[in-house]
């Protein structure tokens, strides 16, 4: 809080243009001061204060703008995992209709040969090479899909490159489990950015009104001056003189400044108290916020867990229902029609079990953003 000036200040004086008779007897002459100045607050800016305090207020500001910085990185990374779990999904949805292709090629080269032997009608061979060609169309349409998907995935993580082929390392058969609701929100509290800006703007606004009270003191300053001074004929000698003669003046005071009311300082005083209470309003609401998106999506979580579960039993039994049916088609007690849509009904349950898995794996995806822990998990560096 102190503040020392240094002055340094030279001049050619006319002695002719001075009135006294003794400046017309003289020549002229060169006149050099160095000054020090020291000013030390006492009453607003005691020792300081205001300056140590803005600066605090800086730093809380900086620490506030990292985290918004934090906040990009990391939406940006939740928007590369979820284009990438679609690429997995998309994989998975392909591979599904390989499969009910190839079943549908066997069924059709099964009724193919009938026909031939004239033990089914034609009708029945018409309806299951339809459902070949059906089955045909949709591989294109989820190669097309998943085409879509990887350029999308690219386009996120900056490759220009569309011809890049890309293998998912992972799959959509994944461990499941419960989330717990109260590890979840102890969690979020410790991490969420805006809880913790919110805190900062707490923090800042509790020195703003330190300064604010500081601003009603008076101001008291004590001050210091020390002043040397040189005479002479010539420039360089007029500059030796302040170091070498004793030609010096010394000031020391105080200096005391009331305002009248002060009506302005207690203006920003109320105001600063005044933003306080709300950024309090703020922080009980953002609390307020976390509980209920951290309820959601456990609640997502765990409702998704459960439909995986019930999925995947409901695809196992499509599947053993085709294949008892497919047991009553060799006996000759089944048809066309059937066998047909059993393999749509298996088909529908394997993309929607497909379908729940990427939507479960999302949810732990936005689980972890929810919580603001995503970035944590993938970097461990220092950003």
């Amino acid at each position: 809080g102190s503040s020392l000036k240094i002055d340094a200040e030279h001049s050619l004086v006319d002695a002719n243009a001075s009135s006294s008779s003794y400046a017309t007897a003289t020549n002229n002459y060169n006149e050099s001061n160095i000054k020090f100045s020291l000013n030390q607050s006492l009453g607003k800016n005691f020792f300081g204060l205001t300056d140590r305090s803005t600066i605090k207020i800086t730093k809380i500001d900086i620490d506030n703008a990292e985290y918004s910085s934090l906040d990009e990185i990391e939406n940006t990374l939740y928007k590369a995992q979820t284009a990438y779990w679609d690429v997995v999904l998309k994989e998975k949805e392909l591979n599904i209709k390989l499969d009910m292709l190839k079943e549908a090629e066997k069924l059709y080269s099964i009724y193919k040969e009938s026909y031939e032997r004239g033990t089914v009608e034609k009708a029945d061979l018409f309806a299951v090479e339809a459902n070949m060609r059906t089955r045909e169309k949709e591989v294109l349409i989820a190669r097309l899909e998943k085409e879509i998907a990887k350029n999308t995935l690219l386009f996120l993580l900056n490759e220009e490159d569309t011809h890049i082929r890309l293998q998912p390392l992972d799959s959509l058969v994944i461990t499941l489990y419960c989330v717990d609701v109260y590890a979840s929100l102890k969690k979020a509290i410790l991490h969420r950015r805006d809880y913790r800006i919110i805190k900062n703007k707490i923090e800042s606004q509790n020195i703003d009104i330190k300064i604010k009270k500081n601003a009603l003191w008076p101001e008291i300053d004590l001050e210091a001056s020390f002043l040397k001074n040189g005479l002479a004929s010539n420039y360089q000698d007029s500059w030796n003189e302040t170091s070498e003669r004793n030609n010096y003046e010394f000031f020391t005071g105080i200096t005391f400044r009331i305002p009248l009311g002060n009506r302005s300082a207690k203006a920003d005083l109320e105001k600063a108290e005044l933003n306080k209470g709300q950024l309090l309003l703020s922080l009980k609401r953002t609390e307020r916020l976390i509980l209920k998106e951290i309820n959601n999506k456990v609640k997502e979580v765990n409702s998704l867990k459960n439909q995986v579960e019930l999925l995947t039993s409901i695809s196992k039994l499509q599947k053993n229902k085709l294949k008892e049916e497919m047991k009553n088609f060799s006996y000759g007690r089944s048809s066309s029609d059937i066998i047909i849509r059993y393999e749509e009904d298996i088909l529908q349950a394997r993309l929607n079990l497909a379908s729940s898995l990427f939507k479960y794996s999302v949810s732990l995806i936005d689980l972890d953003l929810a919580k603001n822990t995503l970035l944590d998990k993938y970097w461990k560096a220092t950003l």
